[in-house]
């Protein structure tokens, strides 16, 4: 277990150096929220950057609302403040921003007719592609830098973390 938690500061310290460009021993004293937090804010201001107009009329809540939308079935409001980790209220007044966007339409749902579902719309699915591509390009370069090895590394320990912050929602 020290192991993989030593191996897990390691490799997000890794990420961070290549945000930053910087010596690594610079950030010992940085704590794990700012090391885990730096990489996710590169890769939003990467997306900003190359995507153009589209991602820079939209605020981060409404970004990850677009990327949390379930785009088979739709989602409901609760589940996405449950997916984001915010209040419900807040969903809605960004839901009814990126509706009025043309990102997202509400539906009713077709199995429990009390409820709304959140899809996607033509032009929500097009952003979201094109937001892939350029999340995969930066994830190919910060794999070309720290090599192969260390990319899965981090990707296997940030993955069981992930999946023990799930367990610990569902307790």
């Amino acid at each position: 277990m020290i192991k993989c938690i030593y191996d897990m500061l390691f490799l997000v310290r890794l990420s961070y150096y290549i945000c930053k460009k910087q010596s690594m021993a610079r950030y010992d004293g940085i704590d794990l929220f700012e090391l885990l937090r730096a990489p996710s804010l590169f890769m939003i201001e990467q997306l900003r950057r190359q995507s153009g107009n589209h991602v820079d009329q939209l605020s981060d809540t409404q970004l990850m609302i677009l990327f949390a939308v379930d785009r088979e079935f739709g989602s409901q409001q609760t589940q996405l403040a449950q997916a984001i980790g915010i209040t419900k209220q807040s969903v809605g007044a960004s839901i009814e921003v990126l509706i009025q966007k043309k990102y997202l339409v509400k539906q009713k749902d077709p199995l429990d007719g009390r409820a709304t579902l959140i899809r996607l719309t033509d032009k929500g699915w097009k952003l979201i592609e094109t937001s892939r591509d350029i999340l995969k390009e930066i994830s190919t370069r910060w794999k070309e830098i720290i090599g192969a090895k260390n990319y899965k590394r981090l990707h296997n320990t940030l993955g069981e973390l992930h999946g023990i912050i799930e367990n610990l929602k569902q307790q």
